[in-house]
């Protein structure tokens, strides 16, 4: 059912130098640290230093078209300013529980800036996250052709019944 997974853990910025230095940024980061199965757009993703590298953005009150509580932001080779990888629609937020979303490719054709957009040609896939409470940690979940019954799939993988393959994917998640 799943075709890729990725595990991400939040490791904070420090800027070291301009007005920021030694503060730390507000927007939490977090480094890819395990992978299994196969994305077409995983090397893409690859920042300078060869680590996947995303930002769990907060959508601000009034975003335009956004009914999301967070946006997962990402680097891709050839777009400067990274993309939006997907906006995460969580289910039932209770604080001190582990926290479950959904979300999806971005469908339209071009991005805003006018590029192409590079998640176009997997716009039927589904997304689904994991996020512990803390937000120390994300898993990411795709689903090929999921789109349409992900949330569908969110619910079930909160309600556990998807545990088994879950499980099978985690024990098969290679080290990054």
């Amino acid at each position: 059912m799943f075709s890729f997974y990725l595990k991400l853990e939040q490791r904070q910025t420090v800027f070291k130098s301009g007005k920021k230095a030694g503060t730390e940024s507000t927007t939490p980061r977090y480094v890819a640290i395990a992978q299994a199965g196969y994305f077409q757009h995983l090397e893409a993703l690859r920042g300078r230093f060869g680590n996947v590298v995303m930002y769990f953005k907060e959508v601000k009150d009034g975003a335009d078209k956004s009914t999301a509580e967070r946006n997962l932001q990402c680097t891709y080779k050839g777009v400067k300013g990274g993309v939006n990888f997907t906006s995460a629609f969580f289910h039932d937020i209770q604080h001190n529980k582990m926290m479950f979303a959904s979300g999806e490719p971005n469908d339209n054709a071009k991005l805003k800036s006018g590029k192409p957009n590079p998640f176009c040609d997997c716009k039927n896939d589904g997304y689904l996250f994991i996020v512990t409470p803390d937000l120390k940690t994300i898993e990411i979940l795709i689903i090929p052709n999921g789109r349409a019954l992900i949330v569908g799939y969110r619910k079930k993988l909160a309600d556990g019944q998807f545990d088994d393959e879950l499980k099978q994917i985690r024990n098969a998640a290679k080290p990054m």
